[in-house]
């Protein structure tokens, strides 16, 4: 904190008891940009302010700052055997811009009822610095630890996924050694054991790919339904035309999944399974 004094010496009694103070505090000197600086200025008077004749006390105007906030007081002070009368402003200015800078020269004039004399009273010049906002340990602790959160759980969410899809595979290339109806029946099942535990788009992906391996294997159809439909427009003769719609329902649902990451819903799963188990058993 700085303090700027200028002091007055009135009559012949002592100069603790007589003299007039004008005081400018300025604080802190050093501050970044949107910080407060907080400037009282104040005049203390050894018998009260009814015995002077007062101007009135300039507002300090400091470069690169504005004000935000003025209050006044007054109040009876005891200090070394003596009382003293002050009257202080406070000016909370916030800073705007960067640099240095001052709070200017103050001046402040009264005159003495009992003698009539003029008296003129000047504060100093306070140095002020303004420097870029800094970073606080807090907020550098939340720019490092937040992005290694994200990053840590974002790494955690692939490689299960990536352990998931090597399931998925090999529960795939197992069903693929087997009976191509009984291995899409285990399918089946394993996807409403999925579903009961609400991971509709694990499911999804299961009944999806399942069902595209047994019209391999069963129909010998390698990309699926593109294979399916003749020149002619119509379908398989050989493959039950549930299934196909089956299978078309899936692939447009998977690409809903794969580019726009949205599954459907259980009960929609749940009920082409049943379709499935149905074609099945025919």
């Amino acid at each position: 904190m700085i303090c700027i004094s200028a002091i007055a010496v009135g009559c012949m009694a002592s100069v603790c008891a007589a003299s007039v103070e004008f005081d400018v505090k300025a604080s802190p000197a050093e501050l970044a940009m949107g910080d407060t600086l907080t400037v009282d200025v104040s005049l203390t008077f050894p018998e009260g302010d009814t015995l002077y004749d007062i101007a009135e006390v300039p507002v300090p105007t400091v470069n690169g700052f504005v004000m935000l906030f003025t209050s006044n007081s007054k109040e009876r002070v005891y200090s070394e055997g003596f009382y003293r009368y002050v009257m202080s402003t406070r000016y909370l200015l916030e800073a705007v811009d960067t640099g240095r800078t001052a709070v200017p020269v103050m001046t402040v004039d009264y005159v003495d009822r009992r003698t009539g004399m003029l008296t003129s009273l000047a504060s100093q010049r306070v140095a002020v610095h303004v420097g870029g906002r800094q970073t606080s340990s807090l907020s550098t602790i939340w720019i490092v630890v937040v992005p290694t959160v994200i990053g840590i759980a974002t790494l955690l969410s692939i490689v299960m996924l990536r352990r998931r899809r090597v399931r998925l595979d090999e529960a795939l290339k197992t069903a693929a050694s087997q009976d191509p109806s009984e291995a899409l029946r285990r399918s089946l099942s394993r996807s409403e054991v999925v579903l009961a535990h609400g991971r509709t788009a694990e499911a999804q992906s299961i009944l999806y790919e399942s069902l595209k391996q047994y019209l391999k294997d069963a129909h010998g159809l390698c990309a699926g339904v593109g294979d399916a439909v003749q020149e002619s427009g119509q379908l398989h003769p050989v493959i039950p035309t549930a299934l196909l719609d089956s299978y078309q329902s899936l692939e447009g649902w998977n690409n809903d999944l794969k580019y726009g990451g949205t599954a459907r819903s259980a009960k929609e799963l749940t009920e082409l399974c049943g379709r499935l188990r149905n074609c099945l058993e025919q």
